[in-house]
């Protein structure tokens, strides 16, 4: 059997510590707006979006005037990690 974390990474590349988003997904308002963030933290939120945006596009809910692709659930920033566990059983 794969563990969580095989399953993160085995998926396309997506390679996101799904706690740690977590984490980083509190800092920031629900159109993906920094409000507690360092701004390494805020770019270590970034970086992990655009990853998993570019690997499962379905879960982009917003695109900011800078680029920047925004995952989540409904119309909010954040809530993403189980949509992604329920994408990789799926495979």
């Amino acid at each position: 059997f794969k563990t969580e974390s095989d399953k993160f990474t085995s998926m396309q590349g997506l390679d996101v510590d799904a706690k740690r988003l977590d984490e980083l997904a509190a800092g920031v308002d629900n159109l993906g707006r920094n409000v507690s963030l360092t701004e390494e933290e805020y770019d270590e939120f970034l970086k992990a979006n655009k990853n998993i945006a570019e690997n499962c596009p379905q879960l982009v809910t917003r695109i900011d005037e800078a680029g920047n692709a925004f995952v989540g659930m409904g119309n909010s920033v954040g809530g993403v990690t189980d949509k992604v566990k329920e994408l990789i059983d799926e495979q």
